[in-house]
């Protein structure tokens, strides 16, 4: 398991260091620039294709571990990562990623309507449940255990498409994207090690990999050096896609493999944060009359640096936030408590954060 976790972390951490100064200069040569206007924190334009290597990064990482492992290890070790239909569903999960890297790309250097993308994302999502991965059983959330096809499968396919949203539209400052992506898959990529769950664990760790790497120059890179860079709609696509199809696959084999009933609550609470604000923003600007797929400067965020605190503050205030959340959901898990009450307490926590930045940000305005 040691080996399945360091070497396609080792891998993608390495490849994604080396790909990602030569893109900066690419992208400076050829002015493939993020501009700055009223609504973005950056001053100085800033280069937003860093996402184009997450796809290819992990596909690469996972494959060359598989390889290495076969090389090295005994076969029946490695062979068993594709047990209980995953490498399957894995292909499905490929031919919509691939969908998606492209109009992300598209949409990175020309632009893509908002209606071409959401069309896409419904295409994407849709591969899943045909892979037969699809949210099957609740257990016990809101009182609703088993689900039928037709509403297990459209429940997956809005789920998919709410993600990927939710990641592309918090994706606001520097490194908040990528940081609640990094504590998502070190959550998920835990309990797929807890379940044994070998092909998860390499792209999860594969995933860790190429998100440190992007995450120090995003974070730390000096934009005024030519060394910072965007992930762009490619990364938050690619990043809110992938975070589905590895908490599709353990909710799938929640209560086997020592995957816990409540694996789906677990999956979801490492991205209240952004999946909850979307809900928010929406509502706020359909309130006020404005479409609600325009964006704005009504973000968590946003608030939080109206409250008074910059960009890094903010950061971490929203990374330790999504943390209290995943603590309170596993141990609300691991010692049986009601999935009902954990979500709703989940949802507390969220309203007293919200209630309380909005009246900081209220009072500092």
């Amino acid at each position: 398991m040691f080996f399945y976790c360091l070497i396609p972390l080792v891998i993608s951490l390495l490849l994604t260091l080396f790909i990602l100064p030569r893109l900066m200069l690419i992208s400076r040569e050829k002015e493939l620039f993020d501009i700055p206007d009223i609504r973005k924190v950056h001053e100085i334009p800033v280069p937003r294709l860093g996402g184009i290597t997450f796809f290819p990064v992990v596909l690469v990482s996972a494959l060359l571990t598989i390889i290495v492992g076969l090389r090295f290890l005994l076969e029946s070790q490695v062979v068993h990562i594709y047990k209980d239909g995953i490498y399957m569903q894995f292909m499905y999960f490929v031919v919509g990623m691939i969908c998606l890297y492209f109009v992300g790309i598209m949409d990175d250097l020309v632009g893509v309507r908002y209606q071409s993308k959401f069309l896409a994302e419904i295409v994407a999502a849709s591969f899943l449940p045909m892979g037969g991965l699809w949210i099957k059983n609740l257990h016990g959330i809101l009182g609703i255990y088993e689900l039928t096809p037709d509403v297990g499968m459209p429940l997956t396919i809005f789920i998919v498409i709410y993600v990927i949203n939710a990641i592309n539209l918090i994706d606001g400052i520097d490194g908040l994207a990528s940081g609640l992506g990094i504590i998502s898959f070190a959550t998920l990529g835990a309990f797929a090690v807890m379940g044994r769950q070998n092909f998860i664990v390499v792209l999860t760790f594969a995933m860790i990999g190429v998100l440190l790497a992007f995450w120090y120059f995003n974070l730390f890179g000096k934009a005024e050096k030519g060394r910072k860079i965007f992930m762009g709609d490619t990364g938050a696509i690619t990043l809110g896609y992938f975070l589905s199809f590895v908490g599709l696959y353990l909710s799938d084999i929640a209560g086997r493999e020592n995957i816990p009933n409540g694996m789906l609550l677990i999956c979801f609470s490492t991205l209240i944060i952004p999946l909850f604000d979307i809900v928010r923003v929406m509502v706020i600007r359909m309130k006020n009359h404005r479409n609600p797929f325009l964006p704005d400067c009504n973000h968590i965020h946003h608030l939080l640096m109206r409250a008074g605190l910059d960009s890094h503050k903010v950061l971490g205030v929203l990374m330790c936030t999504s943390l209290l959340f995943i603590g309170v959901s596993v141990i609300g898990v691991f010692y049986k408590w009601n999935l009902t009450l954990v979500f709703l307490l989940n949802l507390l926590l969220w309203g007293v954060l919200n209630v309380g930045v909005m009246v900081l940000s209220k009072n500092r305005r």
